[in-house]
């Protein structure tokens, strides 16, 4: 069983285009991220997903591996897929597929290494994601992703919205839901269903592609993390990652 490690790096972002190569601290916010994964142990290989040539010039000047992919593609785990399948083999039906997010600068490696350990230590497993608790201002953040899980830690749905909606809100307490980082592992077999599955009208309405999962009757596992991080979603956010580097 191999780990890819693939990075889908799209340059025109509808909330901030050119995101992948916009400098944080003098360096661009992908290059960052690959010497993040870098880090990341027992990785058979990694590849940048990508439908620009400056991004694809920034892979070969950090000798990091990279495909090109068709620019209409509806999300990044179809960018991934994409990649993988361009390469002269094909992975194994179990091996491990991680789509590790192009705008998180900061997200820590040990955390990459968990999803990958999850789905070695448990073969039932086939798609597999991160989340955290958060604050109740940031349940208010339309950038923000909220999951709510079942009692087996299991998706229960995604949204940008705050969810549950609650009548009877005690801020004493943390939200229901979580704060939802934006990584998945895939077993492969799992990763091609998903891939050759059309975009569901979930999938559509809330812009989260992994609803088109849950459409389909997925069991997406949820692995808690502590912390939190911030990623790059809009230009603002830049400022934010910098203090924190």
């Amino acid at each position: 069983m191999k780990t890819h490690l693939v990075i889908p790096a799209r340059i025109g972002s509808t909330r901030f285009p050119g995101k992948p190569l916009v400098l944080i601290k003098g360096q661009a916010l992908l290059k960052w991220v690959i010497d993040r994964v870098r880090k990341v142990p027992g990785v058979h290989q990694i590849i940048v997903a990508t439908d620009d040539l400056k991004i694809a010039e920034l892979c070969q000047k950090n000798s990091i591996q990279f495909a090109m992919t068709d620019s209409e593609l509806p999300s990044g785990t179809d960018r991934v897929y994409q990649a993988l399948i361009k390469q002269s083999q094909k992975p194994d039906s179990n091996d491990i597929v991680v789509n590790v997010q192009g705008d998180e600068p900061l997200i820590p490696e040990q955390w990459i290494s968990k999803l990958i350990q999850t789905l070695k230590d448990h073969p039932e497993v086939e798609m597999a994601t991160l989340a955290h608790p958060m604050d109740w201002s940031e349940l208010e953040n339309m950038n923000s992703v909220k999951v709510v899980v079942n009692q087996l830690n299991r998706a229960l749905y995604f949204s940008r919205y705050p969810i549950p909606h609650s009548r009877l809100q005690n801020k004493s307490q943390s939200p229901l839901s979580l704060k939802h980082i934006g990584l998945y592992a895939f077993r492969f077999h799992a990763l091609e269903k998903f891939c050759k599955l059309p975009p569901s009208g979930l999938e559509l309405s809330e812009s989260l592609e992994q609803l088109r999962a849950l459409d389909a009757g997925f069991q997406i596992q949820v692995i808690p993390v502590e912390g939190a991080i911030q990623g790059v979603d809009v230009p603002e956010d830049i400022q934010k990652v910098e203090r924190f580097l």
